[in-house]
């Protein structure tokens, strides 16, 4: 059970919208993209929300998906603030 989350349509929305954002961001990075840092930061919002909702679960899975989402918000963010080089 979810204690404090709805687990409904919401939740797994912003789950595949985490998913969606990582995948598009790690992708941007990898091809070495000008714009990977403009997704870089709805991405670690997207991940951070994710770690919150993650977070509040008994389920040992989500637990872990708080934690990978911290990080993940985490190193987005500093891919965000990287400035390009010149």
């Amino acid at each position: 059970d979810l204690k404090g989350i709805d687990p409904g349509r919401d939740h797994i929305r912003l789950l595949w919208d985490c998913s969606d954002l990582c995948h598009l961001a790690a992708a941007l990075m990898t091809r070495g993209s000008q714009f990977h840092r403009d997704i870089c930061g709805p991405c670690a919002q997207a991940c951070r929300a994710c770690a919150e909702h993650c977070r509040r679960s008994d389920d040992p899975i989500l637990r872990s998906c708080a934690e990978i989402c911290r990080d993940c918000a985490r190193l987005c963010e500093e891919m965000a603030a990287h400035q390009p080089l010149r």
